[in-house]
């Protein structure tokens, strides 16, 4: 099913409302082996990496006070 660009521009507007974004970078050939083994987890690479990082933060015990979670690690004039 083809999108309209109305539909494009609405999907793109939800995503930057509701989530943000992070650049990694990795050795070149590493995104394949990641995707791969993403996939045989019956995951998406972003799901997959998302998974981990909360996982290793529960293993830490990690978590952010409300005031962190509102505005991001530090304060706000930072």
């Amino acid at each position: 099913m083809a999108y309209t660009k109305a539909q494009g521009k609405a999907v793109n507007k939800y995503i930057a409302k509701n989530y943000d974004q992070i650049i990694i970078r990795i050795p070149k050939g590493h995104r394949e082996i990641y995707k791969a083994y993403a996939e045989k987890q019956g995951l998406s690479l972003n799901a997959l990496i998302v998974k981990l990082l909360d996982e290793n933060m529960a293993i830490d015990d990690f978590e952010l006070s409300e005031e962190e979670l509102n505005y991001g690690i530090g304060s706000p004039e930072e």
